[in-house]
């Protein structure tokens, strides 16, 4: 809705009514909040003093994530005002104004659309269904559905590419739904196939002229990025989540690799797929517990998803139904999802005598 909005001191009467993303409230989008988030968490973990606040002070991390995505988002739209500045429609400039009268409501406003996103994300997390987060990235994932059904609606799609899109969809539900040691994929789906759509890094895959030589450079990308983001984030781990590792790693490059030739005979955003499928999952299983239980409550807030599943047994077996609020779509992210945290969700009624079982995991 945001990026539907025009910014302030701005004539855009020759386009027609169409308000282009970069001259619109939410121009930024989700990304200054989605940096802060991770810069924050990998401070957190390359600086010893800061590493036990990931554990016993989310809330500290969690306002410094706040105050750098307020300031990323202030030199975006200082650069974003900049240019709009000085854009020409013909002899006559697109600002109606110039000078601080110009860049001022400007920057205020950008920065206000990305601090909007924020409060949204904050109110559905405190009165809504699902992560606050999850919800805005399905959101924005979902916006090529319209272009995806008018495709349809046209008969531009043959077997292949409806193969390809229940594939993508139905495969991400059954990987995330299986229960095995280490949730898959362990390195985290969005960051082992976005460097893959990079301009330069693309640039220089696609000059391979041998198809086979050239997938076989993708996939050793594929399994290089996810064997050594595995790695990375469980080194200080226990001996059998490490054990757990080769052969979580060997069932997540499958995946990966599946996921990378469908965009063949695919060509749309299947991350944005991969995305939307997990959190409809996430608010399905939270929407199940409330209808039989009533509003739940949290009791526990942990950052690894597997670890939830744990901690759901448990409960289970003491006989208090528990969901992992946002467990699916953080499973994608892994080290890379601090913005949605889990969160293990039990009835009200049930929360004092499953706050003792949790305690004592």
């Amino acid at each position: 809705m945001l990026r539907h909005v025009q910014l302030p001191w701005l004539n855009l009467s020759s386009l027609s009514g169409e308000v282009p993303p970069g001259a619109s409230v939410g121009a930024l989008g989700l990304e200054p909040i989605l940096f802060a988030w991770i810069a924050v968490e990998t401070a957190a973990v390359l600086v010893p003093r800061w590493r036990a606040l990931r554990d016993t002070n989310r809330a500290t991390l969690d306002r410094a994530s706040v105050a750098l995505a307020v300031l990323v988002a202030l030199v975006e739209a200082f650069g974003s005002a900049r240019y709009l500045e000085s854009v020409r429609t013909g002899y006559y400039p697109v600002a109606i104004v110039s000078g601080a009268a110009f860049m001022v409501p400007v920057v205020a406003t950008l920065v206000g659309g990305v601090c909007s996103a924020l409060a949204i994300s904050w109110f559905i997390d405190q009165h809504g269904i699902g992560r606050g987060m999850s919800i805005l990235l399905a959101a924005e994932a979902l916006t090529s559905l319209p272009s995806l059904l008018f495709r349809y609606q046209h008969e531009e799609f043959g077997p292949k590419e409806n193969v390809a899109l229940v594939v993508a969809v139905g495969g991400t539900m059954l990987i995330l739904a299986a229960r095995r040691p280490l949730r898959l994929p362990v390195s985290g789906l969005d960051p082992v196939l976005r460097p893959l759509g990079l301009q330069r890094v693309a640039r220089v895959i696609y000059q391979i002229k041998s198809l086979p030589l050239r997938w076989l450079v993708r996939g050793g990308v594929i399994i290089a990025l996810t064997a050594a983001l595995a790695c990375l984030f469980n080194t200080r781990e226990n001996a059998a989540r490490r054990a757990a590792l080769p052969s979580a790693i060997a069932r997540t490059i499958v995946y990966l690799a599946v996921m990378e030739l469908l965009l063949v005979y695919f060509p749309i955003d299947l991350l944005g797929l991969a995305t939307a499928a997990a959190v409809a999952m996430d608010v399905a299983a939270e929407l199940r517990l409330e209808i039989a239980g009533g509003k739940p409550v949290a009791v526990r807030r942990i950052q690894k998803p597997d670890r939830a599943d744990d901690l759901i047994e448990s409960l289970r077996e003491a006989g208090i139904p528990a969901v992992a609020q946002g467990a699916f779509h953080r499973t994608l992210l892994q080290f890379f999802g601090p913005f949605i945290p889990v969160d293990i969700l039990v009835p009200a009624a049930q929360a004092a005598r499953a706050s003792v079982v949790v305690g004592s995991r």
